[in-house]
């Protein structure tokens, strides 16, 4: 039985997650951020762990390869007095421009394999790496907690909202 997606997202940088374990090679010294929960995700609706015998999906965020460069470009095209001004990239020249490495990416999934981390797919501008676990690897790969939330009749996994979930690495 597969979960519902873990809707918080775990944003590396190149592939700097803050755990050890990784090797230097595939680090940056740019800090990871696990993006914080839901509003729903509060002590008040949360249920339990996080069913061990379900499996999470959940994304991988890796940083883009200039992120000043993509912020710069960015307000350029949207700036009336720019020349670049509405002169937007193809899919293509946005990926040779910002896109994670390859070397980033074979180094990321390589990791979260290692951990025991099932690698479903990797997006084709290599922003986001599609993954599934179950709750208690990703615990361990991520040195966080899941918890299980129920708001609305729903329920799902969610970061437990500690001051570890929501850390920088």
């Amino acid at each position: 039985m597969r979960f519902r997606s873990l809707t918080a997202m775990l944003a590396t940088t190149g592939m700097a997650i803050g755990i050890t374990g990784v090797s230097q090679a595939a680090t940056t010294s740019a800090p990871a951020v696990v993006q914080a929960s839901p509003a729903a995700a509060t002590p008040a609706n949360e249920v339990g762990p996080a069913p061990s015998s379900t499996s999470i999906d959940f994304n991988v965020g890796l940083q883009l390869s200039d992120p000043a460069g993509a912020a710069e470009l960015a307000q350029a095209v949207s700036n009336p007095a720019s020349p670049s001004y509405h002169h937007y990239l193809t899919p293509a020249q946005w990926e040779k421009r910002f896109s994670p490495s390859t070397a980033s990416v074979k180094a990321l999934t390589a990791w979260l394999a290692a951990e025991g981390i099932t690698v479903e797919a990797v997006t084709p501008d290599r922003m986001t790496v599609q993954a599934a676990a179950p709750p208690s690897v990703i615990e361990r790969a991520f040195a966080t907690s899941l918890a299980e939330y129920r708001s609305g009749g729903r329920s799902a996994p969610e970061l437990r909202r500690t001051q570890g979930s929501s850390r920088r690495g």
